[in-house]
């Protein structure tokens, strides 16, 4: 509980922005409750947990995913609001495709993987596109690395959900110290259930979770 002392009197503000057909969601933002002499004084915890250390048994999450009709304009809105920055340039080219374009953008601590869907497919693939074609500007999926990918699947299947699809990323042309055979990364097919869709990956070990961690704009390792 936090201690009414340290509790800022004049934070009564909240703003919910509009920005749902613009960056696909709203963004809320209040004044800070605590006050500004007793911010600093407690010990930041690495996650928004209050904890040192994850609880669950996936990564810190990697990103979150949005369809958008247009790449430049989503990130010149970010960038002019909160000095966002094109982030993980590397891996987000690695994904580029005939069918869609790929940009990943900060958001404070939060990488955003903004797709800009191209090509209409009569197939699981077209998920991107029908979901920009229903709703505009939407989240499509959030995405983490599972510690172990085959058990967190088969307790979806168990919860009566399967993978929307599945598809190999070629892991060792973004670092050549990725060596293993990589299982697939799964999309599974939550939209019902959780109002997006997860995403999961696999990296089995240290090394290389490293390895791929050092490409990224957080950090994948949970200690």
């Amino acid at each position: 509980m936090v201690p009414p002392q340290v509790l800022n009197p004049d934070a009564k503000r909240v703003f919910m922005m509009n920005s749902m057909e613009k960056l696909g969601f709203h963004l809320e933002f209040g004044d800070n409750p605590i006050k500004e002499e007793f911010r600093n004084v407690t010990p930041q915890s690495k996650y928004v947990t209050g904890h040192n250390e994850l609880i669950g048994n996936v990564s810190p999450m990697m990103h979150i995913e949005l369809v958008t009709p247009d790449l430049e304009k989503t990130f010149e809105l970010l960038h002019k609001v909160f000095g966002s920055e094109k982030v993980e340039i590397e891996f987000a080219n690695s994904l580029d495709s005939p069918i869609s374009r790929v940009i990943h953008v900060n958001l404070s601590n939060v990488v955003l993987q903004y797709i800009q869907p191209k090509i209409k497919i009569e197939n699981e693939f077209g998920s991107w596109y029908n979901l920009l074609e229903k709703n505009g500007a939407y989240v499509h999926n959030i995405t983490f690395v599972a510690d172990d990918l085959d058990d967190v699947v088969e307790k979806f299947k168990k919860e009566g959900i399967e993978p929307l699809f599945t598809f190999p990323l070629q892991w060792e042309k973004l670092n050549e110290n990725i060596k293993s055979k990589m299982k697939p990364v799964h999309m599974m097919n939550t939209l019902d259930q959780l109002g997006f869709h997860m995403e999961f990956g696999e990296i089995p070990t240290e090394e290389e979770r490293k390895a791929f961690s050092d490409l990224l704009f957080i950090d994948l390792n949970p200690k």
